[in-house]
């Protein structure tokens, strides 16, 4: 009975001082973690910016007379083009645009490290660059306005400018109600980067 007793609280005592370092360790790896630890903290979030997009004008009845769409725009980067004649002719081709236009656009800023080549592409013209393998080419997304009922009021409800600052009617006057807020979205992501 008491060699029983003995064993108990021997296991307790050790079982209790096994924990009780345990949780010393833990506070200790979360107050003053090692170096190699600490250059892994914060690597298994991630962080996707979100662009601001500029609020909708709508009449009474709800239908949109001012929107903004996200717009796939194609560009270069002139440093990085061995021959702009050929790098020209293959995009015109393909894309169906100019190719002397394109090469004069890419000449004319051949020391800068990026030149719109095309503003706003078709989604056909989309799908055909992804078979491009073209060094120097990419595409971005840039925010554009719209007017779906066409010119109705246009003068009223006036324009904004491609940074999106409104510059004249309905646009300039409720530019701070229109003007949207940047935002961003932060995930985890597991040992492999993975999204969770």
């Amino acid at each position: 009975d008491r060699r029983i007793n003995w064993v108990a609280r021997a296991a307790m005592i050790t079982l209790t001082v096994g924990f009780v370092g345990l949780i010393g360790r833990v506070v200790q790896l979360q107050a003053l973690p090692p170096a190699q630890i600490a250059r892994l903290e914060g690597s298994q979030t991630s962080v996707v910016k979100i662009p601001e997009t500029r609020g909708k004008i709508e009449d009474r009845d709800g239908r949109v007379l001012v929107g903004t769409v996200a717009v796939k725009q194609l560009f270069v980067d002139p440093q990085l083009v061995t021959d702009f004649a050929t790098f020209s002719a293959r995009i015109s081709s393909a894309l169906g645009m100019n190719g002397v236009d394109i090469e004069k656009k890419i000449s004319a800023r051949a020391d800068k490290r990026y030149v719109v080549i095309n503003r706003e592409l078709t989604d056909d013209q989309l799908e055909k660059l992804k078979t491009f393998k073209l060094p120097g080419l990419g595409t971005d997304t840039r925010m554009v306005r719209r007017y779906p009922q066409g010119e109705l009021a246009a003068q009223i409800l006036g324009v904004a400018d491609s940074a999106g600052k409104g510059i004249e009617g309905i646009e300039k006057i409720q530019n701070a109600r229109l003007s949207g807020k940047p935002g961003h979205i932060e995930y985890l992501r597991d040992a492999q980067r993975r999204p969770l």
